[in-house]
């Protein structure tokens, strides 16, 4: 009896040893920094009260060490023993047990002791994935929930949970029942798309996010990973929005010296200690500023690297490294058909490599902090000495933290506010450059045409004329006032002409004529007399103000 006894000890201690080290295998713990390949020894010489020694540990026949077996076989007299599996409360074949729930409590009553617990659950949660209850609601909390740990009225309460959770509702319950549906969700148990799983896995995020921190403090990486694990790449700018985020700030600064300059000043200025953004100099002047720190933070930049010997990336977001760590750590996860090999990018720069099962990840380490308090310093010196050369108020007094910056900083901007001025003066000139207004172009045609054709009629007469002595040419003066009558009458016709529809361009060609002094000489008149112009061309041919026309035709 003492014998059976103790071989039964061993039997446990074996069996809780091998349970240990495939749980460190599976949340990759290292087994080699804590234990060596070594037999341990049990005691194998000492001998039993009959006086045989047993050198096997009870082990089935064929297993010469505890290194290559995966679970013990029950023996026949333990098969027949009823297992208290959760302090049940109630007779698993109690006839008013639904036979599906009754068939679910003989597969865990009947299941063999092995070491793959993950397993098992993923084989019952896939048997129970359809199954639906309606009972009342009973307490329950565990470490790493399972069906087996609950009891038949906890098992009932968690399908009936289950039930309104999948119907979008969120019940005040306990974290166990809560972890147990996120588990069968990572493992897509009841679950038809990996997409509908991440639907799932937020909306629980959503639902108890404020009510449960301690829960979400959990989901939060697992969706991480469950978007990985399933490369849902749509999902990434969202899941990995800090990642991405870092991996452009870090594309910026690795580009400092030619990167765009608003992007280069909006990423320092986030970076810094003192967001110039916010100062009332930037408000006032927001390009000259820009400008002006942009040309200062590439003339130091290169400096700042030099005296902390990294690279300006290096001191943002660290030395960039790659990381070992299982999937859905501290959760119960099963595939039956794990990723092996696979090489997911999530952002620029980071990535999740599996190789062989195994995963690992880029992460950036050590971060130099004193970057953002040597960007502030930079920054407000320039915003300081900017507002004395512009002459802007109000003035901010010097800081000793600037003092090393101060004397780098002023020829830089003395050469910035040189070229400044230089610019100013080039765009003043252009202002000043006659501009000229190609819509008109066809009307300046018309009157050169016309110009010409009164040249070359005065170039004829002058030929045909013949040429008058003094004596010849005659007494009297030209009548002035008679002259101004005729160009008098000379606007009437033409305005005859224009309101009754008349070929007034042939008239204006015949009186040699330009238009554009026909139209001047027009409104001159009618500027005096109704206080107003009557004709324009606004680019669309030349037309009578519509307002007017009454009045036009009463004066003519």
């Amino acid at each position: 009896m003492l014998c059976t006894r103790k071989q039964e000890i061993k039997h446990d201690f074996i069996s809780c040893f091998r349970r240990f080290q495939y749980l460190c295998k599976e949340e990759g713990y290292c087994m080699d920094k804590y234990y060596t390949d070594e037999d341990i020894d049990f005691g194998q010489d000492e001998r039993w009260n009959d006086g045989s020694t047993d050198d096997t540990y009870s082990l089935p026949p064929g297993t010469d060490s505890i290194h290559n077996w995966d679970y013990f076989e029950p023996e026949d007299e333990e098969t027949e023993r009823r297992f208290d599996f959760g302090n049940r409360q109630a007779d698993p074949y109690d006839d008013a047990l639904p036979e599906q729930l009754r068939a679910l409590l003989d597969m865990i009553r009947k299941q063999p002791w092995q070491i793959a617990m993950t397993k098992s659950f993923y084989e019952q949660a896939l048997f129970m994935q359809d199954y639906e209850d309606d009972a009342e609601i009973v307490g329950y909390m565990n470490y790493f929930p399972t069906y087996r740990d609950m009891t038949v009225s906890q098992l009932r309460s968690y399908f009936t949970i289950r039930k309104q959770l999948r119907l979008g509702k969120a019940p005040d319950v306990s974290l166990s029942y809560l972890f147990v549906y996120v588990y069968e969700t990572l493992m897509r148990i009841g679950v038809n798309t990996a997409e509908e799983g991440y639907e799932i896995l937020c909306a629980l995020n959503d639902a108890y996010r404020e009510s449960e921190p301690k829960f979400s403090r959990y989901l939060t990486p697992w969706i991480r990973d469950y978007v990985v694990y399933n490369n849902l790449s749509a999902h990434f700018p969202d899941v990995f929005a800090q990642e991405q985020e870092q991996d452009k700030v870090v594309e910026v600064l690795d580009n400092y010296a030619t990167c765009d300059p608003q992007r280069l000043f909006d990423t320092l200025c986030g970076l810094s200690k003192y967001d110039l953004r916010q100062a009332a100099l930037y408000k006032k002047f927001p390009k000259e500023t820009m400008d002006a720190v942009v040309g200062v933070l590439r003339q130091l930049l290169p400096a700042i690297e030099k005296e902390h010997h990294h690279h300006l990336r290096t001191m943002y977001a660290g030395k960039r490294v790659s990381r070992s760590g299982a999937m859905f750590s501290n959760a119960v996860f099963y595939d039956p058909q794990p990723v092996r090999n696979a090489v997911i990018n999530v952002a620029p720069m980071h990535r999740f490599i599996c190789r062989g099962g195994l995963w690992s990840h880029d992460a950036y380490v050590g971060a130099d902090l004193s970057l953002k308090k040597t960007l502030g310093a930079i920054l407000r010196e320039t915003d300081r000495q900017l507002r004395e050369r512009l002459g802007f108020k109000p003035k901010l007094s010097p800081t000793t933290a600037c003092d090393a910056y101060r004397p780098r900083i002023e020829p830089v901007l003395a050469s910035w506010q040189a070229a400044e001025q230089k610019r100013r003066a080039a765009e003043e000139a252009e202002k000043r450059r006659v501009s000229i207004d190609y819509s008109k172009l066809g009307r300046i045609r018309n009157d050169a045409d016309v110009v010409q054709d009164k040249l070359l009629d005065g170039v004829a007469l002058e030929e045909a004329a013949p040429v008058q002595t003094p004596e010849a040419m005659p007494a009297t003066q030209p009548d002035h006032a008679q002259t101004e009558t005729d160009e008098e009458s000379r606007e009437h016709r033409f305005l005859r002409l224009f309101l009754s529809g008349g070929d007034w361009k042939q008239y204006l060609r015949d009186i040699h004529m330009p238009e554009g002094v026909m139209v001047e000489n027009i409104n001159n008149e009618m500027m005096d007399a109704i206080g107003d112009i009557v004709l324009e061309d606004n680019g669309d041919g030349l037309h009578l103000i519509e307002d007017y026309k009454t009045d036009i035709e009463r004066m003519l």
